[in-house]
């Protein structure tokens, strides 16, 4: 048993500046399908229209807006039950191998082999603990699959590329992401705001880096996308302990926010700063109340709290215009919400470690990250007793 641990605070406020396959001789003769269900978005979708799952040898970011060249099979899926099983067997494939998953509704299907359009509905298998969209086959049943079926298609090409920088070496994976980010913990991104995907192999030195947007789910221009990069150093294929994160940075400091439009975007250098921390292994959270003066009442959803590893001097500038490395945690508020509750167990502080509880009231806050400018409003934590914070 690990000794828990919970600290109460009130931080105060301030001013501060197929049916189809493509043809293949049977080679292996292990068994091999997938099933699961689609869930339909609300109000995404005329159950009249036909619905398909199609299986690929290659990812949907290689493939682009057509699936036809990647295409191993492609079957209608129940209309009312909304539940596939595809057999695999016989389709060159083996335990051990990827595949990618798509369903995708045809609104304008007149028969031979489907393939998502402008103003269809697709959806794409996505592993939440790797965040990656290729499914690795078990021998045998592969079931329990869920796939959301919440993207329009829409008809573009678009990209953006750059450099990841760092010393590290790995295989690297670059997301484009449009979603909400509440705290650093990239496991709990909404892998439906995903935009595109790629990954590179990297060695000691940059390595180039070219991202592929998918024309689904948002039409261009995309604003307020977030670039993460994430070399896996274990590769154990989960983003965890000792793991190494960057972010697009637009000048530096806090990560920065980009627009997505049709044709290349180049420049978007990725710096590998931030360590997944190793968790302390106490049960550590933090729960408290941010103080807010009256006449500033209501606030929107720009509240954020933020625990800082502490340094001798209290530098607020230069944490915000620095990397995320001596932030241990942050967490944004909802909207009129005033008390906070977090947990601080994987956040790699133990018991005795000093930190700053901060908050920060971002009024040009859109999306991403909250970054400091004048301005803004902050407050902190302060321990009246050790006159300390």
């Amino acid at each position: 048993m690990t000794p828990g641990f919970l600290t109460r605070l009130t931080v105060a406020l301030a001013f501060g500046t197929m049916l189809f396959a493509c043809g293949a001789e049977e080679k292996h003769e292990v068994s091999l399908s997938v099933s699961g269900h689609v869930v339909f978005r609300e109000k995404s979708a005329d159950p009249g229209d036909p619905l398909f799952i199609a299986v690929l040898d290659r990812s949907p970011a290689e493939t682009g807006a057509s699936i036809t060249d990647a295409l191993v099979t492609v079957q209608v899926v129940d209309a009312e039950t909304r539940f596939f099983s595809v057999d695999l067997s016989g389709k060159k494939l083996s335990p051990g191998d990827r595949v990618f998953l798509v369903v995708f509704m045809d609104k304008g299907y007149k028969g031979g082999i489907p393939s998502p359009e402008e103003g269809d509905l697709v959806g794409f298998y996505l592993d939440t603990k790797s965040l990656s969209p290729a499914l690795i086959l078990e021998g045998g049943g592969n079931t329990g699959i869920e796939i959301r079926l919440d993207r329009e298609v829409f008809a573009y090409e678009a990209s953006v590329g750059g450099t990841v920088t760092g010393q590290d070496q790995g295989t690297v994976t670059v997301f484009a992401y449009a979603g909400d980010i509440r705290t650093l913990d990239i496991g709990g991104i909404d892998s439906s705001a995903i935009l595109g995907y790629t990954q590179t192999s990297k060695s000691a030195g940059p390595a180039e880096y070219r991202l592929p947007i998918l024309p689904y789910g948002k039409n261009v221009p995309i604003p307020n996308v977030t670039l993460i990069a994430w070399l896996d150093r274990n590769g154990n294929d989960r983003p965890d302990a000792g793991d190494r994160l960057g972010f697009y940075r637009s000048g530096g400091g806090f990560p920065a926010l980009l627009t997505v439009d049709s044709g290349h975007l180049p420049g978007c250098d990725i710096p590998l700063s931030l360590d997944i921390p190793e968790p302390s292994g106490y049960t550590l959270s933090m729960e408290g109340t941010v103080d807010v003066p009256g006449d500033l009442e209501p606030l929107d959803r720009s509240l954020f709290v933020l625990v800082v590893r502490a340094s001798d001097t209290l530098d607020l500038k230069a944490l915000m215009t620095g990397d995320l490395s001596s932030v241990a945690h942050f967490t944004r508020l909802d909207e009129g919400q005033r008390d906070f509750s977090f947990d601080l167990s994987k956040s790699g502080l133990a018991p005795g470690d000093r930190v700053m509880v901060l908050a920060l009231y971002d009024r040009q806050f859109t999306a991403g990250f909250p970054r400091m400018d004048d301005g803004d409003l902050i407050g902190y934590f302060q321990d009246r007793s050790a006159m300390a914070v």
